[in-house]
């Protein structure tokens, strides 16, 4: 097939252009004349038209797509052969797909979940009709022009086999793309579902950071990858990943389907908790949303037949959880002494990869006979749908209750004289009634006692970084309940909300100053990520003034010292998070004094105790290491954990440190003491309490 069907008419379609060419049919803009309507019109060409199996393909896409009546599947209008060539009219899709939009650079993790939140109750739909796509990637994702997300090409779903070449790896029941085949797939074992959930991790990964997780000479080589290799991390190429996205990414590409996501919504659950909670993305992270370029549009609502998940109505509120199986273990204290940071010999990790591949990889082929079949061309049929809301899988909601109780009881170190376990623990709770939207409130929690928690906000919007006043009656905090991250301020015990700052951009992490009078908060002055550093009255007055600026900086998580002089915060790039450092201010001079770190791992979460003493996190590899910074000016590693701190407080008094620790698969925390003095820790029997701050 050529252009020369240009301007042609075609079963009652007038072809006006072509949208793209694979290496099976040719894909065109066409024009319905009886409707007056655009179309997009997949042809076969002629030389593929005579062959047998290419032509039952075709058929096989139509009776698929026919069954398949769900908005986010492209719908098929009308099939029919033409002067011997079979041709499917389909709905247009202005948008282009999902690869095109990919080829512009990686997308935001806001723009992945919007069309994830789209394809996946269609992929779980197909699925309970018996439906497996066996070839999901971002060319087979279309776009409409309000950012609607679509699957299409079912052209190879359910095939037994494929023995012609042209496009797909095939052999013996074996047929996909190589770069997102299931380890399952590439071996050429039975498939259900959890085969496709693993492709979309692919994607997930390949939406981030720009490329495949897999990538080789030959499909052959691929194809083994995705038997043998361990997938990259996605931070260490795009640092804007969260730890918390990672993990998804981690748990959906398992080699074993058993330890994947069981439905493509659980999925979509576990990657909107982990961008959008308070437990789900680092709480210091001043990074700004990236505005999305694929538009929103009205929330989804259940389709006949199809697979929705929403959470039950709920009593006053309704705390959510990660399904049990991603809590973080009990937390047991090892030896109060600092263990030695882990390397791995450069290499190491290579080699052992390359000679397990190898020898698995000879096993596949001894075992199943992989036929290599070099892809041809990929398909550019490709289409949009309409936007939806999230959904929110029964799995993940927790007991109708606010209490963030519920993990296994911690085995306790004995941390001799220490503060009593008064006051309470302020945090972030994340609401859903019903089936409204999502939303982040701020909770009490005693420590003491059996009292209820308690909820301190309740309103639509996203409510998170609480910090305790000085004199603990006052609780500072960030809410776009006006539109924008803005600064407000409300007492101990709820009630009345104060708003300290309304500067139409962005703002993030406030501290208090000791007397109380104003607070310490980084602002995405500029909004282009570059954040500054804010010192804003507390009386109400909206009077601010800029104490530290860089365009080229961002500056974000400020504490300030007990004297009230300097103020420690962490300082880098905007896109890139290997480059914080803990820096210090002079607040009288405004005057950057030296950094306190300078090193090639991430640093953050600065706090000061009482004394004076400068405390601060470094992530490398996973693991987190607490440091103290010593009278001389150093740095003194005092404890390491192989779990992520994602939280970093002092105590009331100023001595002890309230930590936030999360097992590697599992973005939620738990709420660790340590005490500096004799290193020793007790985890807290209050379970998930993200962004919690110790009120007296």
């Amino acid at each position: 097939m050529t252009d020369d069907l240009i301007g042609k008419s075609i079963g009652g379609y007038v072809i006006e252009g072509q949208i793209g060419r694979g290496g099976m049919a040719t894909v065109y803009l066409a024009r319905q004349t009886s409707m007056n309507r655009v179309v997009a019109l997949k042809v076969l060409p002629k030389n593929l038209s005579e062959d047998g199996a290419y032509a039952k393909r075709f058929e096989r896409e139509v009776a698929i797509v026919a069954q398949l009546e769900h908005r986010s599947i492209v719908p098929v209008y009308d099939h029919g052969t033409f002067d011997g060539q079979p041709y499917i009219a389909m709905r247009y899709m202005a948008g282009g797909s999902l690869d095109q939009h990919l080829a512009r650079g990686p997308l935001a993790a806001e723009q992945v979940l919007n069309v994830y939140t789209q394809i996946a109750p269609a992929l779980d739909y197909a699925h309970s009709k018996n439906v497996l796509h066996r070839d999901l990637k971002p060319s087979n994702i279309l776009l409409d022009e309000t950012g609607g997300a679509f699957l299409t090409d079912f052209g190879i779903a359910r095939l037994i086999g494929d023995e012609n070449p042209g496009h797909t790896i095939t052999a013996q029941g074996v047929v996909g793309t190589p770069s997102y085949m299931s380890p399952e797939q590439a071996q050429g074992q039975p498939l259900d579902g959890r085969s496709d959930l693993y492709a979309l991790g692919i994607m997930l990964f390949e939406l981030l950071c720009g490329r495949r997780p897999f990538m080789s000479d030959t499909p052959y080589s691929i194809a083994v990858m995705q038997v043998t290799a361990t997938p990259p991390s996605a931070r260490a190429i795009n640092p804007d990943v969260t730890p918390a996205v990672e993990q998804v990414i981690f748990k959906s590409l398992k080699k074993k389907p058993e330890e994947r996501y069981p439905t493509a919504v659980e999925m979509v659950a576990a990657l909107r908790t982990a961008i959008e909670s308070p437990g789900g993305f680092n709480p210091h992270d001043t990074q700004p949303n990236r505005r999305s370029n694929i538009r929103d549009t009205q929330p989804m609502h259940p389709q006949p037949g199809g697979t929705i998940y929403l959470t039950p109505h709920a009593p006053a509120f309704t705390p959510q959880r990660p399904p049990s199986d991603y809590m973080p273990a009990p937390v047991s204290v090892s030896q109060p002494s600092v263990r030695p940071v882990r390397r791995r010999p450069p290499g190491a990790s290579l080699w052992m990869n390359m000679t397990i591949g190898a020898a698995i990889g000879c096993g596949l082929l001894a075992i199943i006979g992989f036929v290599i079949v070099v892809v041809a061309a990929q398909l550019l049929d490709r289409i949009n749908a309409p936007s939806s809301a999230g959904v929110t899988p029964t799995a993940a909601t927790a007991e109708p209750s606010l209490s963030p109780t519920g993990a296994d009881a911690a085995t306790v170190a004995p941390i001799g004289v220490r503060d009593p376990m008064d006051g309470s623990i302020i945090y972030v709770v994340e609401i859903q009634r019903g089936d409204g939207p999502i939303t982040f409130q701020i909770a009490s929690q005693p420590l003491s006692g059996t009292a209820a928690p308690t909820q301190l906000t309740d309103d639509e919007s996203r409510n998170v970084s609480p910090a305790i006043s000085p004199d603990g009656q006052r609780i500072a905090f960030i809410s776009d309940r006006d539109g924008d991250r803005d600064l407000y301020v409300m007492d101990i015990g709820g009630g009345s909300v104060q708003k300290l700052l309304d500067t139409q951009v962005n703002e993030f992490t406030p501290a208090w100053t000791p007397d109380g009078a104003a607070l310490i908060v980084a602002s995405d002055t500029r909004g282009d990520g570059a954040t500054d550093l804010l010192r804003v009255a507390s009386d109400g007055s909206g009077a601010f003034e800029v104490l530290f600026a860089d365009n080229a900086l961002r500056a974000g998580s400020p504490a300030v010292s007990p004297d009230g002089t300097t103020v420690a915060f962490v300082l880098g790039g905007p896109r890139d998070a290997r480059t914080w450092e803990i820096a210090r201010l002079d607040l009288s001079t405004r005057q950057l004094l030296s950094d306190v770190t300078d090193d090639d791992v991430r640093d953050g979460l600065p706090v000061y105790s009482r004394s004076g003493v400068l405390y601060w996190m470094s992530t490398i590899d996973g693991a987190s290491t607490l440091y103290r910074q010593t009278t001389s000016g150093g740095a003194e590693a005092i404890y390491e954990t192989d779990l992520y701190i994602s939280g970093l407080q002092a105590s009331p008094s100023g001595e002890l440190l309230m930590l936030q620790e999360g097992a590697a698969e599992d973005p939620a925390a738990n709420v660790v003491i340590f005490d500096p003095s004799d290193r020793t820790t007790e985890a807290l029997d209050i379970g998930y309490a993200p962004e919690a701050a110790w009120a007296p």
